[in-house]
Parts: C-alpha cells; structure tokens; sequence
C-alpha cells in the first residue's frame, strides 16, 4: 500500500515518517516549498541520511482561481491513502483529489477554512489593475478557504490532540473520526547524547552557550515565539498568545528576591520581539537576559540540553506543541501553564499527564523558580519522568496507532 504525506508545518510530518518509516511502512513525504526555512527538515538533521526520501512541492494559495491550470496533481492517484496537513488539504479539494487523514497544526482549521475579508475599493481596484479581478470580487485566500473547508469535513480521519476547536469542528460538521492521537514531533535516535556530542563540535552557537555556562549558575530558556501584546494592528490571537511577558515580569521579580547568579535566555522570534526588549528594559534585568537569533531544530536541542529550565506559554493551556514534547524528549524540566480539567485521561488515552511546573501567573513563576534553586534535583526527576511519559505516551501510542488504521484500510482495499 501507497502513502503520500502532504505538508511539513514544524517537522511534524518528518518526525512521524521518520517513526514510520522504520515500521516498514511505504511512504513518500512531500514537503511545500512555502513552509518557513527554520521547520525545513534540513533544520532538524544532524546528517542528510534521509533526505533522499523527500520531494519538494510548490504551492501557492495566490493562484486561487485564476492560475490553478499551472498546476497537474494527477501523480497522486498513484497513492492508496492521503495524508495532508496545511494548505494542501484545500489544494486536494480543489482537484477533487480526497485527504484520507488530515493532521492539522493550528491555523490551517481554526484561520483557513473560516476566512473572510471585507472588500475595499482601493484594494479592488488594485487587482483589478494586476488581472487578478475577473468575474470574482473574493480574494485568493478567501476562495481557497472554501475548499479548505471541504476538504477537513470529508477527510476520514482528522487528529487533533488538543481540546481547542470544538466549535470549529461544529462548523465543519466533520464526517470521519476525530481522534486524539500525539504526532510524535521530535524523532528521538536522531538527538541521543552521542549526536548531540557530535554536533556540539559544529554548532554555531555551542560557544555562545558555553559561555552563559560559565558566566551563570543556572539557565532558564524560552524558545517560544515572542507573542503577547500586539498582531497586526494591534488586535491579539488570544489562542496564540504565548504569555511571555509574564515569564519575563516573573523572573524580574525571581531576581529581585534571591538576587540569583541567572540568565533568561529568549530567541528573536515573534512579532512581539521589540516590546519583549522594552519591558526587560523597563525592568533593568538586560544583563540577565540573552537573546539568540531564530534558530534551526538541531540547535535548539542542544540549548535544551544545556539549560536547567524550559518554559513554554503562560495563557492558553496546551497539551501538546513543539515546545513540549522538544523538551520532554530531552529529559528536561518543564514549566507552563496547562489546565489539567480540560483533558479526560481516557479521551486523550492516556494513564496520566506529563509532569510538569505547572503555573500560570507571575508569582507564580517566581515562586517556582525559587522552589527550582533551592532542591534542582527534585525537578531534574521530573524530567527524566518526563522523559519516559514522551517515549511511551506519544512515540509508542501514535505509532502503534498509525499502525493499526494503515493495516486497517488495507485490509479495507484488499492490498
């Protein structure tokens, strides 16, 4: 049986393959060219072993409907099952080609599937001037949303581990299974302490890491976008905001208390990077506070591994991200903000949740870093339980999950 797996928003699609891939299971991963340069697969790898595996698609949600005859997807039929993430479920739709299982990361159901612009004259004009008006006064992005939508309703199988979109998924009024089954984002053999080792010879930023080390007695990072006080015109994504002024504040007042030897470390990532700089100003803590640029998955981890704390967002609770399951992959503590009422322990298929420093508000934070400083070894435990939660609850789940739906629909087509 043929699978072909569409899209690669945060590597999530690589990492999954990559377990896959080792079941035996016959599987070509298309990646869009549009997908931001630090969630490239080559940003992940420590070597190009598997990159031979990967073909490279151009998608561009611009060409709704004027310039769709550039495109030929017909080369799917090829494929038994689809799987697709992002803007490729819509493009399917649009070419009536069926997404069996769709694995969205965030925006691509709760923004794409609902968009709706008010048209202007100014700008109505304008693509009209450009060619682009035709007999539609919809934007691209807009009429795509329509297929979009299509496309999540009629899949399969939809997998959203997260208790958000409830009210999306009443919208779309999906027909297939929603299950809520991890992607296991981060593909554990390729970031062992033999790799990271290896690594950590070419790293850009190992020297720079080295040095906090020295310079500091204890290292908090938070690799999170910068995102809490504006978007845009000023209006805030509150399902996007990361609370990262309250981390900020909170350590503020950590050193203020303990006058602490430590260093916030943060990476120039996010809209909100300028007012980020501004509140550490205001707060004077610029000498304890380190700012990395927007960095590759394989370096990231290698920041992981050198820290004593990552903290992942302080508004919204979260079961799963990026942040999470990098960190728990690695064996470190982690603090943020989840609400555990949220998540049924059988709906999720889970015997209990990760551990985790669990706080929302900034005495909150300040509180936990204090209790880290006074008995670390205590929260070292709790990432090695961590850990364990990650390999068995996401890695073995998810797999033997895949596993048995794949095996199923071949059964189902008689392959």
């Amino acid at each position: 049986m043929r699978i072909a797996v569409l899209g690669n928003m945060n590597n999530n699609h690589f990492a999954l393959c990559r377990y896959l891939w080792d079941l035996g299971l016959d599987i070509d991963l298309y990646v869009l060219k549009s997908d931001p340069a630090h969630f490239s697969i080559e940003s992940d790898l420590y070597s190009s072993h598997f990159l031979k595996k990967i073909i490279t698609i151009d998608l561009k949600i611009s060409d709704f409907p004027d310039r769709m005859d550039r495109y030929d997807l017909t080369w799917l039929n090829n494929y038994d099952i689809i799987v697709s993430e992002g803007i490729a479920a819509g493009f399917l739709r649009y070419f009536n080609i069926k997404t069996h299982v769709f694995t969205p990361y965030g925006g691509d159901i709760y923004h794409l599937p609902f968009f709706r612009r008010k048209n202007n004259l100014k700008t109505l004009l304008a693509r009209a001037k450009r060619g682009l008006l035709k007999r539609t006064f919809l934007f691209p992005k807009e009429i795509f949303s329509k297929y979009q939508f299509n496309a999540i309703k009629e899949c399969d199988l939809l997998i959203a581990y997260t208790h958000e979109w409830k009210e999306e998924f009443k919208k779309l009024q999906i027909k297939g299974q929603i299950a809520k089954i991890p992607i296991p984002m981060i593909y554990l053999n390729d970031y062992s302490p033999e790799s990271l080792r290896k690594f950590a010879k070419i790293s850009l930023i190992k020297n720079e890491i080295d040095k906090l080390k020295v310079r500091f007695d204890f290292l908090y990072l938070n690799h999170s976008r910068q995102y809490w006080k504006n978007h845009g015109k000023g209006e805030i994504d509150l399902m996007s905001n990361k609370g990262n002024d309250k981390l900020i504040v909170g350590f503020a007042e950590f050193l203020k208390k303990t006058n602490s030897n430590s260093c916030l470390i943060l990476l120039e990532y996010g809209v909100d990077v300028q007012a980020s700089k501004e509140l550490i100003r205001s707060l004077n803590i610029e000498d304890s506070v380190y700012w990395f640029g927007i960095q590759p998955r394989r370096e990231i981890m290698l920041l992981i591994e050198s820290v004593d704390i990552v903290c992942n967002a302080f508004n919204n609770s979260w079961i799963g991200n990026g942040v999470i399951f990098e960190t728990l992959s690695m064996g470190k503590p982690l603090m943020g903000f989840r609400d555990d009422s949220l998540y049924d322990l059988n709906e999720f298929g889970h015997k209990s949740l990760y551990p985790m420093i669990n706080v929302k508000e900034v005495d909150e934070i300040t509180q936990a870093l204090m209790e880290y400083e006074d008995n670390p070894q205590y929260f070292k435990n709790l990432g090695l339980e961590g850990k364990e939660w990650y390999e068995i609850e996401v890695v073995e789940k998810s797999t033997n999950f895949y596993r048995e739906y794949f095996n199923s629909k071949k059964r189902e087509l008689s392959i």
